[in-house]
């Protein structure tokens, strides 16, 4: 079967990075390597994006950040922003407003918001609100931070050393919020030989425990895993690896 409906134009630098629904499935998101964020009605009427934002403040910055996590958040039935947050660890807010450009006026401007989460971040997921949101990396656990406050609430602590009493190393490749639990985070993490073996991490933030409640060790082999959704009823996690492998973990 052939593409319904094409957006965007292919050019050099702008990859698609994220993407996600608005208003249900009336409006589609994208979030690009260039740092632009765009969203299209998939109806299909316009050809032209309807919403336009970049999280680069200005043009003094040499490279911007790309997009690695987006969200249209206000609900399934109505759309009231749209947050995005950049390899630089910024979290961004605008106001939805269709055809609304990159430029922006002053009045946009001024409706648009960014905090830093403190450094580099190579994954992000918002809840299905858009009022949180987990940032993490390579080197760099996961933080949880409620996007109205600009606050980390919590921040997850690395597993314990392992049997030759060596730190673990950190590498943070995947987080998902689990449907219908709002204070359960999934993360998955890469592979380092003989160090950390690819592992997809259960965290309860209610329970009060920043280490992970439960630990699927290596259920892909001995690989990275590379990217990871929950199903509708969050009762399983689909992990892929490195080397395309998938299958489906239920960490509970």
């Amino acid at each position: 079967a052939g593409a319904t409906h094409r957006f965007g134009t292919q050019v050099r630098g702008g990859g698609v990075g994220v993407t996600c629904w608005g208003s249900g499935e009336d409006f589609v998101g994208a979030g690009l390597d260039n740092g632009i964020v765009r969203f299209w009605r998939t109806d299909g009427t316009a050809a032209a994006p309807v919403f336009e934002r970049s999280v680069q403040k200005d043009d003094s910055e040499a490279s911007p950040a790309a997009v690695i996590g987006l969200c249209a958040g206000g609900g399934s039935e109505s759309l009231t922003r749209v947050l995005a947050c950049d390899g630089k660890g910024s979290i961004h807010a605008w106001k939805w407003s269709e055809h609304l450009s990159a430029e922006g006026t002053e009045d946009e401007d001024a409706a648009a918001s960014s905090f830093s989460t403190g450094g580099a971040v190579s994954v992000a997921a918002f809840d299905e609100a858009g009022a949180r949101c987990v940032v993490g990396g390579r080197d760099r656990d996961f933080g949880l931070w409620d996007v109205n406050s600009t606050t980390c609430t919590f921040r997850a602590r690395n597993v314990p050393k392992d049997n030759l009493d060596l730190p673990v190393p950190v590498w943070v490749s995947g987080l998902r919020f689990v449907p219908e639990q709002p204070n359960q985070i999934i993360a998955s993490t890469g592979f380092v030989q003989f160090r950390l073996r690819g592992e997809v991490r259960l965290y309860d933030i209610a329970l009060g425990k920043r280490r992970p409640v439960i630990r699927s060790i290596a259920p892909l082999g001995e690989e990275a895993i590379r990217a990871i959704a929950c199903t509708p009823d969050g009762r399983y996690v689909v992990a892929g690896s490195g080397s395309g492998g998938l299958g489906r973990v239920g960490p509970r």
